[in-house]
């Protein structure tokens, strides 16, 4: 997903920034919740992962807003 640079100081960078596991680490609480669900349909795995992202990412925001403005 990610290119390396050709000098030695990127490859160590670019390393880190492997596509994969970060979408893995991502994907992995909506997948477990499919998984629970036994979903074998890629469009309603697809559908649950959209739900359970956004509520996540949500939760995120809401939690980062209210620490940087000072409500918590």
């Amino acid at each position: 997903m990610f290119k390396m640079l050709k000098s030695d100081k990127s490859r160590r960078i670019g390393a880190a920034l492997d596509g994969g596991a970060m979408l893995g680490l991502i994907m992995w609480p909506a997948n477990a919740v499919c998984d629970a669900m036994h979903l074998q349909d890629e469009n309603e795995r697809g559908m649950v992962r959209m739900l359970l992202n956004m509520m996540l990412l949500t939760v995120v925001s809401v939690i980062a807003f209210a620490v940087l403005f000072g409500f918590l």
